[in-house]
């Protein structure tokens, strides 16, 4: 029983954390607009909001940001000049509409690259 409670809290926790939190990870999951899913990608500081652009559409995922893929794009030497370009596995936050941005949450990320937007 006392099992069971501290799982129900953990959980309730987790659950508080995904409302607030940014991604990396540590709250993404599948949500009530579907399953995550892999795109390969940039991902980028935009003027409104962060984003990845998934190469080879003109589709973009609008994320809340991340501080450690921030980070690393202002060590590259500049937030509007450079990008990271690799392999995301987003979740999605918002409901998918043909040509409009869709809110994704960021749960990880690999083979990363600085790149210079052009």
């Amino acid at each position: 029983m006392i099992l069971v409670v501290v799982i129900l809290a953990v959980s309730a926790v987790q659950a508080q954390n995904c409302i607030s939190g940014t991604g990396a990870g540590q709250c993404c999951q599948a949500t009530r607009y579907g399953a995550c899913f892999k795109v390969h990608g940039r991902y980028g500081i935009y003027v409104e909001n962060n984003g990845i652009w998934i190469i080879g559409t003109k589709r973009l995922l609008s994320t809340a940001g991340d501080e450690k893929l921030d980070d690393m794009i202002y060590a590259a030497g500049g937030s509007f000049d450079h990008g990271l370009a690799g392999d995301f596995v987003v979740c999605p936050m918002s409901k998918y509409l043909p040509e409009h941005s869709q809110a994704v949450c960021v749960q990880r990320y690999s083979n990363l690259r600085v790149v210079e937007r052009k």
